[in-house]
């Protein structure tokens, strides 16, 4: 992996860690992005989310790691030409570590 991909992955990974965890807090910046991902799907905030709801906003808002992996598996597409398996899978697994010690950091691991 070059420089370059090493510090793309680990921007990915740190952006991951703030957003999902104090960008969306309730009273911060992004923070109405649970509230419109609620009001679209005509939930209330008593409700739960279950099921593919929960599938979804996992890797949309909740998830550190999954917003990561998910962020970091696309944009090597982008940000890359050609396609490696090695590279890319390092470039992801980079990505999400960073964004796992990232959330542990701002205090939003469970």
């Amino acid at each position: 992996m070059s420089v370059y991909s090493i510090i793309s992955s680990v921007i990915i990974g740190l952006w991951a860690g703030l957003f999902t965890g104090l960008l969306t807090d309730e009273d911060e910046v992004l923070g109405f992005i649970p509230k419109l991902y609620r009001k679209v799907l005509g939930l209330t905030e008593n409700d739960g989310l279950v099921g593919w709801k929960y599938t979804i906003a996992k890797p949309l808002f909740l998830c550190a790691v999954c917003h990561a992996g998910q962020v970091s598996f696309w944009s090597y597409f982008l940000i890359f030409p050609g396609w490696q398996f090695f590279h890319h899978f390092a470039f992801v697994v980079v990505a999400m570590f960073t964004a796992h010690e990232a959330a542990k950091r701002f205090g939003t691991w469970n």
